[in-house]
């Protein structure tokens, strides 16, 4: 025992340095595999308030937008310039604002 205490200065500083030096080491960087975006414009995206009109109203295309939304459900949204339409369904106290069959 007296043998142990006598090493445990010498060794706790070691133990230390091998126990932290893997963390201080630099990683290699994640690379992906392709781009995150296949089009950038997909990046961003606008909300529009009914109470504006609907999108058909704007130049989306000065915006540079790849999405909009309005807070709804469309069967057939309107897609100027080809831009994508997010569905947004709302959900409370468990239920559904869309009739299931709707979607």
């Amino acid at each position: 025992m007296a043998r142990l205490t006598c090493l445990l200065p010498r060794i706790l500083p070691l133990c230390l340095l091998v126990g932290i030096a893997p963390a201080l080491l630099p990683c290699p960087a994640a690379q992906a595999e392709g781009p995150l975006y296949p089009n950038p414009l997909d990046r961003f995206g606008v909300g529009v308030l009914q109470a504006f009109g609907p999108i058909t109203n704007f130049d989306v295309g000065s915006l540079h937008i790849g999405w909009y939304l309005d807070w709804g459900v469309r069967y057939a949204p309107a897609r100027p310039g080809g831009i994508e339409y997010a569905q947004l369904v709302w959900i409370s106290e468990g239920r559904s604002t869309v009739a299931i069959g709707d979607l």
